[in-house]
C-alpha cells in the first residue's frame, strides 16, 4: 500500500522576515578560541543580512558517529568558515583503546581508512554537503612581529605536525574550497568583510528534519512526488481547504517520502 496525499497547506505570506544566514565556525585548537570570537562579532556587525553564528566548542554524541554528529551540524549551515593554524587539535578516538578513529563513507576516496581531527572532518563534511566553504589558514608572523590571532597552543608530537601539514597541502590548499593565508587580524577581518553572505540553494529548506536524504537510492515514487508537488507549489491550481497530510498502513514511507520531498 502507497501512502496517500491529502489537500495543501497555505503558502508562506509573502511579508515573512528574511532568514538568518548561517555561519558555522570551525577552529582547530584552543589558540584559535579568541580570535574565533572575533569573527563571530564581526560577522553579525554585517546589518545588511541578518546572520546566526555557531562557533562549535563540544563535541557530544557517541564516538561511533562522528561524521554523522557533524553532518548533522553542517547540514543547518550555509557558510562554513575554517580557521586552521598550525596545530593538528583533537581528533575522534576509540574510548576503549584510546586510538584514532579512521574515517569511512565520505565521497573523496583519499580519506578513506585515514584518522582526522575534528576541524579537519568539518572541513571535509562542508565540502561533501556543498556548503559555501572560506578556510583560513593563520600563521605566525615574521619576527619581530608577535600574533594577535595565535594564543598559546598545546605541545604536540611531530607526528601531530606533519599530518597537519600534510592536510593542509593534500585537502586544505587543493582547489575545492576558498582559501587565504593570514597572519594579522587585520588582513582576516578584511577578508571576512568580503565574504558573500546567502542562503545556500537548499535553504530555506526545514532543517529539523529526523534524516539526510536517502538521494539516488530513493526511488519508486516519482509519480507521488509530483502529485505532492502539484499540490504544495504555488502557482498550481489546486484550491487550497485544509493543512496537508500524508497517510497509510505503517512502514510504507510515510516519513521518508516526505523527508525526500522537503529536501528535492
Amino acid at each position: 500500500m502507497s501512502p496517500q496525499a491529502t489537500s495543501a497547506v497555505p503558502a508562506p505570506s509573502a511579508q515573512a522576515p528574511a532568514p538568518p544566514v548561517r555561519v558555522f565556525i570551525s577552529r582547530t585548537s584552543s589558540g584559535l578560541a579568541a580570535t574565533a570570537e572575533k569573527c563571530a562579532a564581526v560577522l553579525r556587525s554585517r546589518t545588511h543580512v541578518p546572520v546566526h553564528v555557531i562557533i562549535q566548542t563540544e563535541f557530544t554524541g557517541h564516538w561511533r558517529d562522528v561524521k554523522g554528529m557533524l553532518f548533522s551540524h553542517l547540514h543547518e549551515s550555509d557558510v562554513v568558515l575554517c580557521l586552521i593554524g598550525p596545530a593538528h587539535g583533537a581528533e575522534p578516538t576509540d574510548p576503549a583503546t584510546g586510538l584514532p578513529t579512521p574515517v569511512t563513507g565520505l565521497k573523496d576516496p583519499r580519506t578513506e581508512g585515514r584518522c582526522f581531527s575534528y576541524t579537519q572532518l568539518e572541513l571535509l563534511v562542508a565540502r561533501q554537503l556543498g556548503r559555501h566553504v572560506f578556510t583560513y589558514f593563520i600563521q605566525e608572523p615574521e619576527p619581530p612581529a608577535t600574533s594577535d590571532l595565535l594564543g598559546p597552543l598545546k605541545p604536540e608530537p611531530p607526528g601531530l605536525l606533519q599530518r597537519q601539514q600534510l592536510f593542509i597541502t593534500e585537502f586544505g590548499k587543493d582547489g575545492t574550497n576558498t582559501y587565504v593565508t593570514c597572519s594579522t587580524w587585520a588582513a582576516l577581518e578584511k577578508e571576512l568583510l568580503s565574504i558573500p553572505l546567502t542562503l545556500h540553494p537548499d535553504h530555506g529548506q526545514p532543517n529539523n528534519l529526523p534524516f539526510l536524504t536517502l538521494g539516488s537510492l530513493f526511488i519508486g515514487r516519482d509519480a507521488f512526488l509530483e502529485k505532492i508537488r502539484t499540490q504544495l507549489v504555488p502557482g498550481t491550481a489546486t484550491v487550497i481547504t485544509q493543512p496537508a497530510a500524508i497517510h497509510g498502513m505503517g512502514g510504507v514511507g510515510k516519513t521518508r517520502t516526505a523527508v525526500e520531498f522537503a529536501l528535492a
